[in-house]
């Protein structure tokens, strides 16, 4: 099965001026990913299946941390969740608003390793 896990929000100090990166700022994380679901959609027991909780406190264990480049979280997130045996297919997309009126969104697979 595919998930998406969209808009966890992520306070982060990030940014290339000191100015930007001074004070937390919060980014949007969604995760795109793949898992093997069949056993848990017959037994109806989350031990069958991803529990995308896990997912969940893995990205927000980057809380706090500091970052020039959205480029870099978006590594270092893909890096930790590679790491869980039961996901394939992995995309990040972090979305930050630097400007009142617009935001950047960067995205990052397995193959961006």
């Amino acid at each position: 099965m595919k998930y998406y896990l969209q808009d966890i929000e992520l306070p982060l100090h990030l940014g290339v001026p000191y100015s930007e990166r001074v004070a937390l700022q919060t980014v949007l994380v969604d995760i795109f990913f793949s898992a093997d679901a069949t056993k848990g959609s017959q037994t109806d027991n989350i031990n069958d299946v991803v529990d995308y909780s896990t997912i969940y406190n893995t990205v927000k264990s980057f809380a706090g941390k500091e970052y020039d480049l959205v480029e870099a979280i978006l590594r270092d997130i893909l890096q930790e969740l590679s790491s869980i045996k039961e996901l394939s297919g992995i995309a990040i997309t972090v979305h930050k608003s630097p400007f009142t009126d617009a935001k950047i969104s960067v995205t990052a697979t397995e193959k961006d390793l």
